[in-house]
Formats: C-alpha cells, structure tokens, sequence
C-alpha cells in the first residue's frame, strides 16, 4: 500500500543518494535533488517522495559511505593475496594411500577444466582430503572463489571440518564457515524474529557489521560455538551472523538443503540469475539421489485439508464473521437488481475472482465490465460498487476459504473412492492409483485457487489466532502448488493412504537431475563422491543432466584376500517376500555368522523398518535382552 508510506525505505533511497552523488560530481551541480517514486502494481497507484542536497552535502555523503566500505574492500584483497601466497608451497598433508594420488589429480582437473566428477572410492581410501586438498589448491589458482562442501548429515559434516582443520595447521590461509540451522542456533526456545521477543533481533542491524567484520579478521573455522560467542558479544542474531560471515569466506560447510532445497537455499549465493565460481563438494553423493526427490516433491493430506476447514469454521468470532469480497458482493447487489440479474452478476463476479487469482487481468476487466450490464435496471450506487468489490477479490475473506477447501476435499474425496475401487497396488500390500496429468488438473486448479485465496486471508485478516493454526497447511499447500508448476517428464501422481492412514495425493519427483543440476550450473563445478556410487550409470541419469561427466574409481586399500563373501541364495529382502518366516531365517544366519568367530558385526538392511522387525525375532529367537 503505498499510501502508507511515510517516507522511503533507507536502501532505497541511499542507492538514489548514490546516482545523484555521481551525476552532481560529473556535471558540476551546486545542488542536485531526488525523487522516489512507489508503484502499486496491481492499482498503478504513484507515491513521489522529493528531497534536495548541495553538491558539497551529497559529496561529503557518498565519501563516508566510500570510505565505510573501503575497510571491506582492502581486507577482500588482502586476505586473497595471504590466501593465495599460503598455499604456494602447500604439499599433502599425508603420504599418500594406495589410489589416493589418482583421486587427487582427477579432482584438480576436473575443477580447472569445469567438468564434473563423478568419484567412488571405498572407505579408507581417505577420499575426504582427496577432494579438498585440489579443490584448495585450485581456489588460489584462480580456478574458483569460493567452496561448498556439502552433506547429508552432521556426522559426515564433521569429517570435512576436520579436513580443512588439518590444511589450517599446516599454515593455511582459508576463512571457513560451518552453518548451523536457526532452530539449533537459536538462542531462544523457539525462534522469533521479533525485537519484542529477541534481544539479539532488536538492533541486529545496527551492530551486526562490526560484529562480521571483527569475526572475518580471525583465521579459523567458525562454527556454532565462535558464532554463538561473537552473537552474545555483540548482541545480534547468531543465525544471521551466520550467513552474513559467510559471504565473506572461501568455503562454506552445510547441509544439502542450503544448496538444493527451493526453501532453504541460501539466497545471497543461488538466488535466481546468480552465478560464482562455486565448486562443490558432494559428500555421500548417493544419498542426494533420495534429498533430492524429497525436495522436490510435495504432498497434500485430505485430512489437512478438513482440520484447516474446521480451524477457520470453529475459529473465533470475528473469522468467520469477516466481511466477504467479490461474489458476495455480487450477490448483494444483484438482489437489489432482481433474483435473475442477481444469478447473472454471482456467475460473472465467479468467473472474475478467478480470472484475478489466476492472475488474468484482461479476463477480470472483461467479467468487471459485464457486471452493470448483468445488474439491469439496478441503482447506479451498487453498479459503481460492483467492479471495485471484484477487483479486490477475496479481501481476507474466511468463507472464501472455506469453499475452496471445499472444493479441494470434493476432488480428493473423489480420487479416494476411485483408488479404493481400483486393485492397483496389492503387490506393495496397500492400495494406490497413479493419476494422470490431465486427470490431476482439476485439483491443481483448486489448489491454485485455494492458494490464492489463504493468501488473501494471510495479508488482510488480523485474526492471529486463527493464521497461526492454519500456518503449517498453508506452507503445505504452498509447497503443492510451488511443485505442481514444476511437472514434467520427471514426475508421477499418485494417491496413496499414509503411514497414520490418511489420504494424500503425492506430486513425486522421481528423477531429480534436472534440478540438481540447475543449481550446480549457478557455480563452476561439482565433485560427487561416495564409497557407493556403482553402476554410476544410474547415479549420472539420476544426478546430472550434464553431458560427459568425468568419472573415476579407487580401489580398496584393503587386501582382496583378507576379504570373504558368502552368498545365502535361500533368502530375500523384497518387499513382497517379507514377513516371519522371511526374518527367522535371516536372524538365524546372523547368529551363525557371530557364532563362528569372536569380535564385533555390523548388519546392513535396505530399511530401518525391516532392521526393527528382524531384530524383534532375533530376540525372541535367541533370547537376547
């Protein structure tokens, strides 16, 4: 609402201070003024602010901001040339293993050639340091800026840490970072963003450059405990302290998500039309395969959808109570015109709110414009009111809500029956029904529209309460139709009961690589590596669209005839062939194996499911506690 601008905001206008500092010193200009203008962009409403500076008032301005980001500027360059000159006679940290010289060399390589790698080597070929020694290396050769060494988890996190630690020992120049996520960082119970509620929030922004600025000039890897230290020092927000550091160092340690995920992404490196010279390093690529098919896919839970209509139904009062828009205003002026032209204006005021949710402007100019038409003979009054009330649809509007749900409930509702009457998926021992694309286009309307119309409710109903309720159904709702505008090729719909027996309707990416790799192409390169990347045929289709991917294969450091595989032929880990029997058998092999020889055994499942179950038998069978 521009209108409700009192001034405006401080970025804004101290990037017009810088334009008008630059002209008055090119042209000579004793004074020089500036005007903001705002636009809505839906009403094209206009608000100017004005102001006027001497020439020697902007100049004195811009010179205190010049010199205010001079200090920045210099550390930049003086820590790259220190970083650059650290690494000069930098060898490997160890003598190499059997295999590791090779791992080492590809890795260079490829980042100096931007190819990507695709590397398997088995534990203990110390596959770690093969990837950040080169990488290192070939940051101060100015083959990147910059490294994000990714995980899956916390674990495999700490390995990394521990290899960069080593490179600093040894006399290495390199700002590390390791992000910690808000809600393990935070020094509330639960965070909150609001200065009332956090001490570190209120006047974050007054302190926190020195605060990044002091935390930069020490060399070492900054991880939750020197971040939370440094946040408590200078009171700012621990969690923000933390990206804004980052953007000043060589490499970054984080979870996938901070990379790949659409909601977590870190904004400041991957936002849309970004690019660096970014090499990453994909710790336990295999498992990005399933992250990122979780990533991408979204769910909606008929029964989310009916707790969210009784939320807005039983809420208080004043919810349900909320003056509606659009239709209903249609509705009260076509009565005043007669029940006919009354029925005339509803279908038209409809057929505008939806054009205005789906963002059709001409369609909802054209349906605004028949409504005087419908109206008849109605007071000119409620014929001027009418285009004003489908113009602003849905104006926090809880009933309208509450039919869209309806209508979203009435296609699941439909979809249920259908996959109850279907026999698809007794080999999978529960039902499902795959969907079509064109059979799931209705309910992706619905969900459009749904959508729409809670975000109405968020930005026009003061009703707290009541949104925070509805809060996780609306980030589920908005993940739906976020990836519904996604599918392709990539994807399958299907419906399916759930583990707590709930009816939901999955948009599941099966095949990921298209976007992994739209974020991998926003840096120069990428090293996938994993003890388990074999056939790596089927890890390239599934994590990569990029053609001729480079990959190489260590072998074990171990001795082949230390090894012994043994083959049970007469057992099975599939789905369908699981069961008590199936487990019996397998908890008596385990005891054979642990009988045959003292020491200690690790048993690997293909689920934690059927670990729990076997190990169930396993305890009654052997009576162990």
């Amino acid at each position: 609402d521009v209108a409700a601008l009192e001034e405006p905001f401080p970025v804004h206008l101290a990037q017009a201070k810088c334009y008008a500092a630059i002209c008055a010193d090119r042209y000579g200009l004793g004074e020089i003024g500036v005007r903001m203008t705002y636009v809505n962009l839906e009403t094209e409403e206009l608000h100017y602010f004005h102001s006027m500076y001497t020439g020697v008032e902007i100049e004195e301005w811009y010179r205190k901001l010049v010199q205010d980001w001079y200090r920045w500027a210099k550390w930049q360059m003086d820590h790259i040339r220190q970083r650059n000159e650290s690494m000069k006679h930098m060898d490997f940290p160890f003598p190499y293993r059997a295999g590791q010289q090779k791992l080492t060399a590809a890795v260079y390589h490829a980042i100096k050639e931007a190819k990507e790698l695709f590397l398997m080597a088995p534990t203990g070929v110390g596959k770690t340091m093969s990837c950040v020694f080169p990488a290192v290396r070939a940051i101060g050769e100015e083959h990147g800026d910059r490294i994000f060494y990714l995980t899956a988890k916390n674990e495999t996190l700490s390995v990394g840490t521990e290899a960069f630690s080593i490179l600093l020992d040894r006399g290495l120049d390199f700002r590390t970072i390791r992000i910690t996520s808000k809600e393990k960082i935070c020094p509330l119970n639960e965070p909150s963003c609001n200065p009332d509620d956090c001490m570190f929030a209120k006047g974050h922004f007054d302190r926190i450059n020195e605060a990044v600025f002091d935390l930069i000039r020490k060399r070492e890897i900054f991880d939750r405990s020197s971040i939370m230290k440094m946040a408590v020092e200078r009171r700012v927000c621990p969690f923000e302290l933390t990206l804004d550091t980052a953007s000043w160092c060589d490499a970054i340690l984080c979870d996938y998500n901070y990379v790949f995920d659409p909601d977590a992404q870190l904004k400041r490196f991957f936002a849309e039309g970004t690019k660096g010279g970014y090499i990453f390093l994909i710790d336990e690529a295999h498992n990005l395969v399933e992250r990122g098919r979780d990533m991408y896919s979204a769910v909606l839970v008929k029964e989310h959808v009916l707790g969210a209509k009784r939320i807005l139904k039983e809420g208080p009062k004043a919810a349900a109570g909320e003056q509606e828009a659009g239709t209903e205003a249609g509705k009260e002026a076509g009565k005043e015109a007669g029940k006919e032209a009354g029925k005339e204006a509803e279908i038209l005021g409809e057929a505008a709110l939806s054009a205005a949710e789906k963002g059709s402007a001409e369609q909802m100019s054209m349906a605004a414009a028949q409504l005087p038409k419908a109206i008849g003979k109605a007071d000119g009054m409620a014929a001027a009111q009418l285009p004003k009330a489908v113009g602003k649809p849905n104006d926090g509007d809880a009933k309208a809500v509450v039919r869209a749900l309806e209508r979203v409930n009435r296609i699941m509702l439909e979809l249920k029956r259908r996959m109850e009457d279907s026999p698809s998926g007794a080999s999978l021992g529960k039902p499902y029904l795959l969907i079509g694309f064109a059979e799931a286009d209705e309910l992706l309307k619905a969900c459009v529209l749904l959508y729409g119309r809670l975000q109405a409710y968020y930005e026009e109903s003061k009703k707290t309460a009541v949104k925070e309720a509805l809060l996780d159904f609306y980030f589920e709702i908005r993940s739906f139709v976020s990836v519904s505008e996604t599918l392709d090729e990539n994807y399958v719909i299907y419906a399916e009961e759930d583990e707590e027996g709930h009816f939901a309707i999955k948009l599941f990416c099966v095949n990921p690589a298209g976007r992994l790799s739209a974020q991998t192409a926003k840096g120069r390169m990428a090293v996938l590596f994993s003890a388990t990347l074999l056939p790596v045929d089927y890890y390239r289709r599934l994590l990569t669209t990029k053609e001729d991917p480079y990959a190489v294969y260590a072998p074990s450091p171990f001795e082949e005839d230390h090894r012994l595989l043994l083959l049970a032929s007469d057992i099975s880990t599939r789905f369908a062939d699981r069961g008590e029997d199936m487990y019996r058998r397998i908890a008596r092999y385990i005891q054979e194996m642990a009988r045959a020889r003292t020491g200690n055994y690790l048993v690997f499942f293909p689920s934690y499911r059927m670990l729990k179950d076997v190990f169930e038998v396993y305890r009654r069978e052997f009576d162990v506690p």
